[in-house]
């Protein structure tokens, strides 16, 4: 990956690679945008007008993750800097007592006229980040929302940032934050990050599809009680409604992403082998239903003297 420019930000490079991950998602958020501009003369927030910003938003978070697993120093969830050096946004800050002292309050993914936000739009910092109507896509042409509300969306990155720390802060000052066991029996940066993963090969192409498919994720493959701590956390964001029921079906048959009692979905396999069958070589494939995987494949059967 080439990164043209010396003085970028160290936060660049993690982001850069989210775009990577997404890239190879299958088939991701990443596209080639029609240029239209007659089609469309407003952003529409809710539908997919959604995926340039939200795109953006992907790599940051998967930036997080990153940072998350691979970097311990700038991973710790009193990591202020982290946050700061990442988002565009103007509260930038993690929703923790180490990070707001003064108890400045977090961000929520809400339009600035809705009664949940506790900002007027013309105060600093701008508590609330939801796609409006007037943020249109004119740099490119495609009359959808505008790409660069998606790198300063703070209330997705302030809750995922909690999440991937397996904590719940609280909503009010001094925000002090709790463990959720069960996130962190995962543990949590393992389980957000491959739902962030599976929400990308989802493509819903949405702020609030996305959500919805991670949290489909968690309460598939980790339980309900999971489930109900994400979406805590999600709800204080105001990304997810605080009611919103576990899934009814949990098996997706076709995403490539082996769930519920799925045996298999695609090239996930489960870690099975034409060897773990007896045979020598090959390599198994999934069944249209994922309910098995076949060794048409394994041409060879071991031979063991």
């Amino acid at each position: 990956m080439y990164l043209k420019g010396a003085n970028q930000s160290s936060s660049v490079l993690p982001h850069e690679f989210g775009h990577f991950v997404d890239l190879f998602a299958a088939p991701g958020l990443m596209f080639e945008p029609f240029v239209c501009m007659p089609c469309a003369a407003d952003c529409h927030p809710g539908t997919t007008d959604d995926v340039l910003p939200l795109s953006e938003t992907y790599a940051s978070l998967m930036a997080l993750w990153f940072y998350r697993s691979l970097y311990p120093a700038a991973g710790r969830s009193d990591s202020c800097a982290t946050l700061t050096r990442l988002s565009l946004g103007e509260n930038r800050n993690p929703h923790n007592a180490a990070c707001r002292p003064s108890g400045a309050d977090f961000s929520r993914f809400v339009a600035d006229d809705d009664p949940a936000c506790t900002s007027d739009e013309n105060e600093f910092p701008d508590l609330c980040d939801l796609p409006t109507q007037t943020d249109i896509d004119f740099a490119e042409g495609t009359g959808l929302c505008d790409r660069g509300v998606g790198y300063a969306v703070d209330s997705w990155f302030q809750a995922f940032w909690e999440l991937l720390h397996a904590e719940s802060c609280a909503t009010a000052p001094p925000y002090e934050c709790t463990p959720l066991p069960a996130l962190a029996a995962a543990p949590a940066h393992d389980a957000i990050g491959r739902a962030l993963l599976y929400a990308a090969q989802v493509s819903s192409s949405t702020y609030r599809g996305f959500a919805d498919d991670n949290a489909t994720y968690i309460a598939c493959n980790h339980g309900e009680a999971a489930y109900a701590v994400l979406n805590e956390v999600l709800c204080h964001h105001q990304i997810r409604p605080c009611e919103a029921p576990m899934p009814a079906l949990c098996e997706f048959c076709g995403d490539g992403v082996r769930s519920g009692g799925e045996a298999c979905d695609g090239g996930d396999l489960g870690g099975q082998t034409c060897e773990d069958s007896g045979f020598a070589a090959g390599t198994l494939s999934c069944d249209a239903r994922c309910r098995w995987w076949s060794r048409a494949a394994c041409p060879r059967r071991q031979v063991i003297i």
